[in-house]
């Protein structure tokens, strides 16, 4: 039912960052090899909404991921991120 007050859609989805690319040189030291990184980290995302009014909506978003990192050593790690805001929808 369009513009009455509850719960809206839940989204859940995947995701995919990009790390950028990073290098480094050691000028200098011809006996050190030039180094250069790159991953990716995959995770989930999903929001919930509570519509306030017909233009205004509680908003909550929950994304989870996983940097893959094995340089030297694995140092895999997962991290999550949560968003709290506020709505305001400028037309219908």
């Amino acid at each position: 039912m369009e513009g009455l007050p509850g719960w809206a859609g839940h989204p859940l989805g995947g995701r995919a960052a990009r790390i950028p690319d990073l290098g480094r040189s050691f000028p200098g030291r011809p006996d050190l090899p030039s180094q250069y990184f790159f991953t990716l980290t995959p995770g989930l995302t999903g929001a919930a909404a509570w519509h306030l009014s017909d233009r205004f909506a509680a908003v909550a978003r929950l994304r989870g991921n996983y940097l893959f990192y094995n340089v030297d050593r694995n140092m895999s790690l997962g991290y999550a991120e949560l968003l709290l805001g506020v709505e305001y929808a400028l037309g219908n």
